[in-house]
This record gives structure tokens, C-alpha cells and sequence, in this order.
């Protein structure tokens, strides 16, 4: 799993395997290779060379959207437009809601994960399309991701809120996180918690103009307004031997990441001078963005290896982000959608 930014987010990945008798020599993602590029990079069939970068810059981009969003500084929308624009020139492909219901109309093998479901039909969600290429076995699969991703509308995929935080006893400046990163799957760490974040006293030291202020300081008394906006985004691949028409795809995986920021204003705090005396301050406001995802978030070779085998896993969702904020309080737990299709998604 991929963890970017500075503040304290457990995050729970669940992957559900649908297993049947009788079937042997499951495929693995890792027997999967990409193919050397034949084709111009915006075209609708797209070799690649190195799949897996390319898969990265487009996750990357969409994070980037995300996060334009949700700091909302001046010109956001031109950015976010912007960044569109790069992903086009990745090969990707915005749809119209009426495409995506095309696409999804024309699926026959539509049973492989989930039945069939119609998506709704509106504005408040950004579809996008690109195909990639890859060879198992001599035998050359194309996977298609159909992706949603929250835009500057109410949606399923976004959302927002805020906890006003107390500490409850006094703690040395440096020893107590105001933010930091920590990861989780739904069964155990996948690394340990580590100090990545800001402490108190790195935020406050700027803030503070006695010059014996350290990270033994005890502080007292502190108040945190914490706010904390995310967006998801879900990729659903569809599996198909090249050569093959789109109606004979079977959608084998699906994969969500989350990307925002979480804000804070200390509104007041007390802190123990060198002479023992206690003096009051306030500070201002600060933040960190976020981009999480799982290790198969938009991992084609992924896809192929559920579309030939019933063993394989059949998605890598975001299942929940916990939020954590000064003495290891919790600020909120988000859960994901996980959605299972398309139609899901409102």
C-alpha cells in the first residue's frame, strides 16, 4: 500500500476472494507482462511498455484532482481541469454518462463479480475510460478501466466534517502527535507506526516567541479545531482476449483509492514556562493532503488473473480511514463505498 502526506490515517484494505471446486493453477499477477508499444499514446487500444508507471502517473493525477478540490485555492476548477488535460494525454478518455451506460449496456458476461446494474444517470460523477494490453501464456488480454471519480458535485465518492478536539492532560510538546501516518489492513500493521507527522511542538514553535519553549515544554489544555474533506476514486477493469468484441468482457476487478486533506485551528492552548509560570497562546491554522492506495489499485495484470482464475482476489478496496489527532484521539473513520459495479455509485 502507497501512503503520501503527513497526518494520522489508519487504513483499512479488505480483498474478497470468490472461490469454486474443482479449478487448479490459479494465474498470478506477477506471470503477467506488459506488451513494447505499437500504437500512438491517445489511442483507444493502448500498448504499453511500462504499464504499471503509466497506471501510477494516472493514479497519481487523479490524487492531484482530488486534492485541488478539496483545498479550493483560487483557480481550482482551471486546475483541475488542467490536470484532465495530462491525463488525456495518458490515453485516457472522459465519457459522457450516456457512454457509460452504452458500455455497461453491452456487457453479456456481466455475472463474474455482481449483477447487472444500470448507472444512474447523472452529472455529480467523472467517468473515464483507457485500455491497456498484456500477455499471459503467449495469449495477448486487453483491460479496460472504467473509472469513477468524484467532481465539485455531492456525490457518493466525496465528503466532508470537522471535530473540535480536547487534550485531556498535560504532555511534553514533542511527544504527542498533532498529525501523523499509520497504515492498516483489516486483519493486521502493515508497518509499524512510525513518526512521520507533526508533533505539537513542530507546529507551534513558530507560533511561540518565548525563547526556552522546546520539545520538553509541557503543554496544557489544548483545543483543536480539526475539519478533514476525501474523495474517492474506483476503478472497475474489464478482461477481454484481444481480438474479442467489448461484449464479451467480464469485469474481473475492481479497486478504490482516497485521496483529500485534513485542516486544523488550535484554538487555544496553555504551556508551562521555564520559571514554572503558565502562559496562554493561539495559533493559526494549518493542514496536510492525502493519497492512499492499495498495492493493486488499478493493476491490470490483477484483473487478468481474476478473469482466468476464481481463486484469484477480485478487488483491493480502501475499506476505512481513521483519522487521528492529538493524544492519539480519533477524529472520525471513513468508510469507503466498495462498490461491487458501477451501478452502485450515486
Amino acid at each position: 500500500m502507497k501512503v503520501k502526506g503527513k497526518l494520522l490515517i489508519v487504513a483499512s484494505l479488505v480483498s474478497i476472494t470468490t472461490s469454486f471446486s474443482g479449478i487448479s493453477n490459479a494465474a498470478t499477477s506477477e506471470d503477467i507482462v506488459s506488451l513494447e508499444p505499437r500504437e500512438q499514446v491517445n489511442s483507444v487500444n493502448l500498448y504499453s511498455q511500462e504499464i504499471p508507471a503509466r497506471n501510477k502517473m494516472i493514479s497519481d493525477l487523479m490524487a492531484e484532482r482530488a486534492i485541488v478540490l478539496a483545498e479550493e485555492k483560487p483557480g481550482f476548477l482551471m486546475e483541475w481541469n488542467r490536470l484532465g488535460n495530462e491525463m488525456q494525454k495518458l490515453g485516457v478518455e472522459f465519457l459522457s454518462n450516456q457512454e457509460v451506460k452504452m458500455k455497461i449496456n453491452n456487457l453479456s458476461n456481466y455475472d463474474r463479480i455482481s449483477p447487472y446494474v444500470v448507472i444512474p444517470s447523472q452529472s455529480n460523477i467523472a467517468w473515464t475510460s483507457y485500455r491497456e494490453n498484456w500477455v499471459k501464456d503467449g495469449i495477448t488480454y486487453e483491460v479496460q478501466h472504467l473509472t469513477a471519480e468524484a467532481n465539485s458535485q455531492n456525490s457518493s465518492l466525496k465528503g466532508a466534517n470537522g471535530k473540535i478536539i480536547q487534550s485531556d492532560n498535560s504532555f511534553q510538546a514533542g511527544a504527542t502527535n498533532l498529525a501523523a501516518t499509520v497504515a492498516k489492513d483489516a486483519a493486521k500493521t502493515i508497518s509499524l507506526p512510525i513518526n512521520i507527522g507533526l508533533t505539537v511542538y513542530d507546529y507551534v514553535k513558530d507560533f511561540v516567541t518565548d525563547s526556552n519553549f522546546s520539545k520538553t515544554t509541557v503543554i496544557e489544555n489544548i483545543s483543536v479545531n480539526y475539519s478533514y474533506l476525501w474523495y474517492e476514486n474506483v476503478d472497475f477493469m474489464y478482461v477481454k482476449k484481444v481480438g474479442q468484441s467489448d461484449n464479451q468482457q467480464i469485469m474481473s476487478f475492481v479497486s478504490s483509492s482516497m485521496a483529500g486533506t485534513l485542516s486544523w485551528n488550535t484554538l487555544s492552548f496553555n504551556y508551562k514556562k521555564s520559571t514554572g509560570a503558565v502562559e496562554s497562546a493561539q495559533i493559526g491554522m494549518g493542514s496536510r493532503t492525502y493519497d492512499l492506495r492499495p498495492d493493486n489499485h488499478r493493476n491490470g495484470s490483477a484483473a487478468i488473473a481474476a478473469y482466468l482464475s476464481p481463486y484469484a482476489p477480485k478487488n483491493a478496496y480502501l475499506f476505512s480511514l481513521e483519522m487521528r489527532t492529538i493524544q492519539n484521539k480519533l477524529a472520525t473513520t471513513i468508510h469507503g463505498t466498495n462498490p461491487s459495479v458501477p451501478g452502485s455509485i450515486t
